[in-house]
């Protein structure tokens, strides 16, 4: 497990009306989680899917700098059901999550 900078994912909540903290399951490749696999990471805990998070934590980790993560939900899957795909709600999430992401930059450096 491979966690993210706790007061820098601090501030970005804070910065963010949206934003909440969550468990997330790093998969090397999209779509190709089975409805196990699904399971047993819902089963540890995780809540969103994606494909980034812990190799930025693993760089930040071994570069001795913070590092923290804001993921737009773009997508549905579950375990029982194909992908469900909707871009056209992700644009005012994401520029959000920019903004939100340069303030707490600005707030701890």
């Amino acid at each position: 497990v491979v966690e993210a900078d706790g007061p820098l994912s601090d501030l970005l909540v804070d910065r963010s009306d949206a934003a909440s903290r969550a468990r997330s399951w790093t998969v090397p490749v999209p779509y190709r989680s089975t409805g196990a696999d699904l399971v047993a990471a819902r089963e540890a805990g995780a809540e969103v899917v994606e494909m980034e998070a812990a190799s930025l934590f693993a760089a930040g980790r071994a570069l001795g700098i913070a590092a923290a993560a804001a993921v737009v939900i773009s997508d549905v899957q579950r375990a029982d059901a194909p992908v469900s795909v909707d871009w056209s709600d992700t644009t005012g999430p994401l520029v959000a999550a920019v903004d939100a992401a340069i303030d707490a930059s600005r707030a701890r450096y």
